[in-house]
This record gives C-alpha cells, structure tokens and sequence, in this order.
C-alpha cells in the first residue's frame, strides 16, 4: 500500500480483498515511485489511530531480498530480525512478492 495511506484506509482495503488472514502479518510500504519503502507489522496497524499514516508506522531497518537470493542469506534475515515475512524485490527496489516464515519451515524440512 502507499506510505501515505491512513490505517483505516489500509483495514477498508483490506476487508474488500480476498486475503488469506491466517497469512496477513506484515503490510509493505511503497513510496511514490512503487519502490519498497516500509513494513508495517499488523498489530501496530489494528491499535493505531484510522486517521495514522502509515509511513510513520513502519519499522527499521528496510529489509528485502532480490528474487536470486540465496538460501543462506534469508535464513539468516529471518533468524537475525526473528521475522514473519520479507519482502522480494527487483533490482529497481519494487516488491514483486514475499517469503512468508512458512516458506522457510518448508525449505528448511525438504533440506
């Protein structure tokens, strides 16, 4: 979603998507040029004000991998920052998809 939208924007679109909520833990940031530029876990979406902007939610440090990442390298994101999801972006820096924690217990077991 754009950094600039409000949380109560961000729920609204939310509600009118069919997403699956067992997966919805993290909503990622793009600025005006489609660029990642922010994660926003869920809970700290659900218990900010509707009028709250979303940029000045987002946590640091910005991370995300390229879609040739290697295995090592997002194991070791996921271990250092104990994440949920990281965001997959192409070499512009735009987010093209995510890797979910359950996509790591998967490639961890079939290891």
């Amino acid at each position: 979603v754009s950094e600039e939208a409000t949380t109560e924007e961000v729920i609204a679109r939310v509600e009118q998507k069919d997403i699956d909520l067992e997966q919805l833990d993290t909503v990622f940031l793009i600025d005006a040029n489609t660029k990642l530029s922010g994660a926003v876990a869920i809970g700290r979406l659900l218990l900010s004000p509707p009028t709250e902007q979303m940029h000045t939610l987002k946590s640091e440090p910005l991370l995300s991998v390229p879609p040739d990442a290697q295995d090592k390298e997002v194991f070791e994101l996921f271990d250092k920052y104990n994440l949920h999801s990281l965001a997959v972006v192409d070499e512009e820096g735009r987010p093209i998809g995510a890797i979910a924690v359950d996509d790591i217990v998967t490639r961890l077991r079939n290891r």
